[in-house]
């Protein structure tokens, strides 16, 4: 259990499936959407995801509590920008659209916290033009899981053109220490 916090903007499919692995890391998730039925699903889909990993542990394991027990560390907002305040990492995972993302970055940008991690989880689109839309480009990066993402070891760590090493060091710390794989790309098409 860890007092480390992350706030993930998106409860679809992918938003879900990484709070999952941040749950099982003994994270504290806040998971931000601006649809409170697609919270409510991602709950769901987490509480079932959980479940399913607690299938595989020792019957001696109180299976339901354990699932709880990690749920317990799940809190789910409306907005963004309550979200991030307070967490050291922030993924995004909202549609493929550069120019949601640039919007939401700004928003991010203005509410998270000086040493706080921003990340997108976009496949495809560039992160340096999504980190473009920020004051502080170096501290925008790519965190790409692959879906599913509890299930899917590697996770891409992409460095736009502006860069901080040392913030993709970390956010590769926090990859390995939620059970993945790192793998660092250059920000190209398909990374």
């Amino acid at each position: 259990m860890t007092d480390h916090t992350v706030a993930i903007v998106g409860a679809g499919t992918m938003g879900a499936g990484i709070a999952q692995v941040a749950l099982e890391a003994g994270w504290h998730v806040r998971l931000a959407d601006v649809d409170p039925e697609a919270l409510e699903r991602a709950r769901g889909r987490i509480r079932d995801g959980l479940l399913r990993r607690a299938a595989k542990l020792s019957a001696a394991v109180d299976r339901a509590a354990w699932a709880e027990a990690h749920l317990d560390r799940l809190r789910t907002d409306a907005g963004p920008v309550d979200a991030i305040r307070g967490a050291e990492l922030v993924i995004e995972a909202a549609l493929e659209d550069l120019a949601v993302k640039r919007t939401l970055f700004a928003e991010l940008e203005s509410a998270a916290g000086e040493s706080t991690i921003l990340a997108t989880n976009t496949s495809a689109l560039s992160v340096s033009r999504i980190a473009e839309a920020t004051n502080r480009p170096w501290r925008v990066i790519g965190l790409h899981f692959f879906n599913p993402a509890p299930l899917l070891p590697l996770v891409e760590v992409v460095a736009g053109a502006a860069r901080d090493e040392a913030i993709l060091v970390r956010a590769e710390e926090i990859v390995t220490a939620w059970g993945k794989t790192p793998i660092r790309c250059a920000d190209h098409p398909g990374f």
